[in-house]
C-alpha cells in the first residue's frame, strides 16, 4: 500500500511465469532472475507490484502474498546464502493488481487510476495482452528464458524518464 508514502513511487507490474520462472527451473522461481528484479528496484528505487496469477487466492493481501512466497522458498529448500536475496524480493512487493478478469492491462489500468502516487511504471510480462497506449512502458520477456540483462536495461531506461 502506497498510502504511507508522501513522495511519488515507480512501480515494476512483475508477471512471474516466463519472468522469472522458465522451463530452465522447472517453473520454480530463478535466484538468477530475482537477483535481475532487485537490481532493477536498486538501480530505479521502484516497488513490485504482482500482475502475475501467482497473486490468486491472496485476496490482495500483501502479507499473505509474503508468507506464501516464503512458505514457497522453505518448500524448494532455496539456500541460507540466498536467503537475503528473496527477503529483499520479498521486501520490494508492495502491492498486487486486483484480479478483475480479462486483458491484464485493464487490471494494471485500474491499480493506476486507484493509485494517482505512481509517477512511473513498467510492465514486465511475457504475454502483450495490454493497451497500445502502455507499449511505451512494456518490456516483453521471451518466455523460455526468462528476464535477462538487456531486458532489465529497458526497464531501467523507462523507469529513468
Amino acid at each position: 500500500n502506497f498510502k504511507k508514502y508522501l513522495t511519488k513511487v515507480k512501480v515494476i507490474f512483475l508477471d512471474f511465469d516466463g519472468v522469472i520462472t522458465s522451463p530452465d527451473t522447472k517453473w520454480k522461481i530463478d535466484i538468477r532472475k530475482i537477483n535481475i528484479i532487485n537490481d532493477i528496484c536498486d538501480k530505479t528505487d521502484a516497488k513490485i507490484v504482482v500482475s502475475s496469477t501467482w497473486r490468486f487466492g491472496c485476496r490482495g493481501d500483501v502479507s499473505a502474498f509474503h508468507e506464501r512466497l516464503k512458505q514457497y522458498f522453505i518448500k524448494h529448500n532455496y539456500l541460507d546464502d540466498v536467503k537475503d536475496t528473496f527477503d529483499k524480493f520479498i521486501s520490494n512487493i508492495v502491492g498486487m493488481t486486483e484480479c478483475i478478469g480479462g486483458l491484464r492491462g485493464n487490471e494494471i489500468k485500474s491499480y493506476m487510476n486507484e493509485h494517482p502516487e505512481v509517477e512511473n511504471y513498467v510492465i514486465i510480462d511475457d504475454v502483450d495482452d495490454f493497451f497500445v497506449s502502455k507499449h511505451d512502458h512494456y518490456v516483453e520477456t521471451n518466455p523460455i528464458v526468462g528476464i535477462t540483462n538487456a531486458d532489465a536495461e529497458k526497464a531501467i531506461e523507462i523507469l529513468t524518464k
